[in-house]
């Protein structure tokens, strides 16, 4: 008998492909960037929580807790890449005040 395949490698499939939406438009797609951010943070409580309740050692739950860290680096590198985008393309107008001051 054949076991029941796991999802599992198709979730991680989805999960790149959920990905290249920042990588084409990093500003008006930063929203999966955030969540990305708040996954990151969420695996630190998951491993401490349930890591005991499933016979998990703390030091692997300390290595499932650095993944999150990690994880987040690259993630608020992009973020802020996202953002010096996003002025980029909406430069802040002048104040009609100071263009008066100028003449």
């Amino acid at each position: 008998m054949n076991p029941t395949p796991t999802p599992l490698p198709r979730i991680r499939l989805y999960l790149a492909l959920f990905i290249l939406g920042p990588y084409r438009d990093p500003v008006r797609n930063k929203w999966v960037i955030d969540f990305g951010l708040f996954a990151c943070a969420a695996v630190i409580p998951l491993a401490l929580i349930a890591g005991p309740l499933r016979g998990i050692p703390l030091y692997w739950r300390l290595i499932d807790c650095s993944f999150g860290l990690l994880g987040a680096i690259p993630l608020l590198l992009a973020r802020h890449h996202a953002i010096q985008a996003s002025t980029f393309e909406h430069p802040p107008k002048p104040c009609p005040q100071s263009a008066q001051n100028e003449e």
